[in-house]
């Protein structure tokens, strides 16, 4: 989870040619709603471009910009926790299990 103090708006609207500023992205799950926004990360050259249903997120602590190339609405929340090593071996067993037709 993150501890940020900075208080996020949970749903967000976006004007075309709006840009939005997330100081520290880290842990979030930017989700496009409707509309397209463009994202980006300080550092990291590369850029998302984030459809209707798609979400963004990322591990680093960095300002991501949000920029929208149509009136969009994004939602921002916490992103799910990784899963642990012995999850992903769980779930990897599971499948097994189930395309072997035991489960």
């Amino acid at each position: 989870m993150n501890t940020r103090t900075q208080t996020l708006p949970r749903d967000l609207r976006l004007e075309r040619k709006a840009l939005y500023s997330l100081p520290d992205a880290s842990g979030l799950a930017v989700t496009c709603d409707e509309g397209v926004v463009w994202l980006t990360v300080d550092g990291d050259p590369r850029d998302f471009v984030v459809e209707p249903g798609q979400t963004f997120e990322t591990q680093d602590h960095g300002r991501v910009l949000i920029y929208a190339f149509a009136p969009s609405r994004i939602s921002i929340a916490d992103a799910a926790p990784a899963p642990t090593a012995a999850r992903r071996h769980a779930t990897r067993f599971t499948s097994r299990l189930s395309a072997a037709g035991h489960a």
